[in-house]
């Protein structure tokens, strides 16, 4: 009996086993232009079956005036709900938009999609019912700053001329400040750390911070100090201060940019690591987060992985595009970016690095070697289960959406 048992298992998990795999990719295209001004945008689907082009359809579509979507802002969500970048929401399977405002999309938790308007505050809309509603529990996500991944805790920055305060808010918005002085009294290191953002603040967990601090290296360089006053006047973020001085002003200037960690319930700080030479015009540093939840830390074409167990930052030469996947950060003129999928090479393409990945798959905007990353010719596709490349010819692509499992 027990024989007979065995050979049945056996028998379901090959069928299981020799399941096709169905796959879409989703890509938003212009089309016809309707004015000087409009144009179409198709929301299409390429439908692959075992990692094979089988055909495409149309899932929506509109004027480019109604929605928007972009390279890097629309947001595939549960498989089924895209959210554009002017912030509608368009559901796969019916095929149809159910949400027409541009509130700002705040977060996801479940089934539920948060966004926030600066008349009204937050709105809610659930997908389980489906109802879109305005919150009106003050309360509700109302602490102040940055917040930690459980909104029970904010980072602001106070602002002073020559340093920043770090400002700890709690669930009342009480602030304490938690970090008295990010610099010191050289005007260099003052431009520096007034120009900390939402950006150079990145919570670990609930418990504990990173933010960063820096020190001219060179103390005797003198910057327009009446340039730095009127830009902080001009600062309109809620507790962030945001800097608009020209980046040529500090050109060839440079700085040591200390990665700092803070612990809310200690109120212990200490020096993670230091990072040497960090130019004084790059206007883009900050943290953010890999597929895999690893603390990437990058200005301008250099980026490092911090590891604040070792304390140590790695220099990264490939973007983690998720699934196994990675491109190189920098192009390269004679063949454009290197593609591997688990560390291993498998093309090099003329491309930016909005690519979109799924589970052995990976799409990518493509163009001719040397021409505009802006205008791709099309889309092309590798997966591991045919181990080829494909291209879809698109004449004009407005974004590349992402992949969902069928």
């Amino acid at each position: 009996m027990l024989k007979y048992i065995i050979i049945v298992l056996v028998s379901i998990g090959s069928c299981f086993a020799s399941l096709p795999r169905h796959n879409a990719l989703i890509v938003a295209e212009y089309g016809e232009s309707q004015s000087n001004y409009i144009e179409d945008i198709n929301l299409v689907e390429y439908h692959f079956t075992d990692g094979n082009l089988i055909y495409k359809d149309t899932i929506l579509n509109a004027a480019s005036n109604t929605l928007k979507y972009s390279c890097v802002d629309n947001i595939l969500y549960k498989n089924r709900y895209i959210i554009t970048a002017n912030r509608y929401i368009i559901d796969i399977q019916t095929k149809a938009i159910i949400k027409e405002d541009d509130t700002k999309f705040v977060e996801a938790m479940g089934d539920s999609l948060i966004f926030y308007s600066n008349e009204n505050g937050y709105y809610i809309y659930d997908l389980k019912i489906p109802l879109y509603y305005m919150v009106e529990d003050f309360l509700f996500l109302n602490v102040m700053g940055k917040n930690s991944p459980n909104h029970k805790w904010g980072i602001g920055l106070h602002s002073s001329p020559r340093c920043i305060e770090i400002i700890l808010y709690d669930e009342t918005n009480q602030p304490d400040t938690i970090v008295k002085d990010t610099c010191n009294t050289a005007y260099l290191t003052s431009v520096f750390n007034n120009r900390l953002t939402e950006g150079s603040i990145y919570w670990i967990d609930n418990d504990n911070f990173l933010y960063l601090s820096y020190e001219a290296q060179d103390q005797n360089t003198e910057i327009n100090y009446d340039t730095l006053k009127n830009a902080l006047k001009k600062s309109k973020e809620s507790g962030f201060v945001s800097i608009d001085i020209t980046p040529s002003s500090f050109e060839g200037i440079t700085a040591t940019a200390t990665i700092n960690k803070v612990n809310i319930k200690s109120r212990e700080s200490g020096i993670v690591v230091k990072i040497d030479s960090v130019p004084l015009e790059e206007a883009n540093i900050s943290f953010h987060s890999d597929p895999d939840g690893k603390i990437i830390f990058g200005y301008s074409n250099k980026v490092f992985e911090v590891d604040v167990e070792n304390k140590e930052v790695i220099y990264k030469k490939f973007k983690n595009c998720g699934f196994n996947f990675s491109c190189e950060y920098d192009i390269n003129p004679e063949y454009g970016r290197i593609i591997t999928y688990q560390n291993k090479e498998i093309g090099r393409v003329w491309c930016d690095k909005n690519i979109a990945t799924t589970d052995g798959f990976i799409s990518v905007p493509y163009n001719d070697l040397g021409s505009n990353l802006g205008e791709p010719k099309g889309v092309i596709v590798w997966n591991n289960i045919t181990k080829q490349w494909i291209k879809l010819e698109i004449a004009c692509i407005s974004g590349i959406i992402g992949w969902v499992e069928e």
